[in-house]
């Protein structure tokens, strides 16, 4: 099996680029059994 992890991600704190809460990326990793997620946000507040 084939470990996946996102280091790609980006949250509602990214202004007009991401769309999830870091809380809900974070949760449906945990779902999918990732071992890690990269969140990388930027012109957040």
């Amino acid at each position: 099996m084939t470990e996946y992890v996102e280091l790609h991600a980006r949250s509602a704190s990214s202004f007009l680029e991401g769309a999830s809460l870091p809380e809900t990326l974070i949760e449906r990793a945990a779902e999918l059994e990732m071992p890690a997620i990269a969140l990388l946000d930027r012109n957040g507040v």
